[in-house]
């Protein structure tokens, strides 16, 4: 990848570049959402996910 200041030149737009589903939350987090930013964390991240983390960052 290369970065630049400049903006890029309009033209065709890659189809690596078009996204083919909708990003977002769904299934079973849709019908019952989290009421806070922690309860939201926990469906994306395990305690084992979290003790994993810690300790090959802790190595």
């Amino acid at each position: 990848m290369k970065w630049s200041k400049k903006a890029p030149t309009r033209g065709k737009t890659l189809s690596t570049n078009l996204l083919r589903f909708v990003p977002g939350l769904k299934g079973e987090i849709l019908r019952n959402p989290p009421s806070d930013p922690l309860e939201s964390w926990r469906y994306f991240f395990e305690n084992t996910n979290i003790e994993n983390i810690v300790k090959y960052t802790n190595q």
